[in-house]
C-alpha cells in the first residue's frame, strides 16, 4: 500500500485508552487509526499484536468518519482540517 500523501486524523487503541508510545500496545494489543487519502476519502487501520489476527484496513464514509473521530481519544488534525467545517455543536 502507497502511504504517500495520507494523512491520519485520529487513534484509539482498544479498549478506549489512548496511547503515545509503544509500550502501550501491552495494554490490549490493539488499536485504531482513522487516515484520510489525497482524494478526500476516509478509512480505518486496525493493528493488532494477537496471533490469531490480522491487521486490515476498513473503508468507511465520511459520516462514519465523522463518527469516528468523534469517539478516537487522540486527534492528529483538527476536525476543520480533517471534514473542511467546523464541528456541529452537540
Amino acid at each position: 500500500m502507497d502511504t504517500h500523501g495520507l494523512s491520519i486524523t485520529t487513534c484509539r487503541s482498544q479498549p478506549g485508552r489512548s496511547w503515545a508510545t509503544a509500550p502501550h500496545w501491552q495494554r490490549s494489543g490493539r488499536n485504531t487509526y482513522l487516515f484520510k487519502t489525497p482524494n478526500g476519502r476516509f478509512f480505518l487501520h486496525h493493528t493488532t499484536l494477537w496471533a490469531n489476527e490480522r491487521d486490515h484496513i476498513e473503508p468507511v464514509s465520511a459520516d462514519e468518519a465523522r463518527q469516528y473521530y468523534e469517539e478516537l481519544t487522540e486527534h492528529e488534525m483538527t476536525y476543520e482540517e480533517a471534514f473542511g467545517e467546523e464541528p456541529e455543536d452537540v
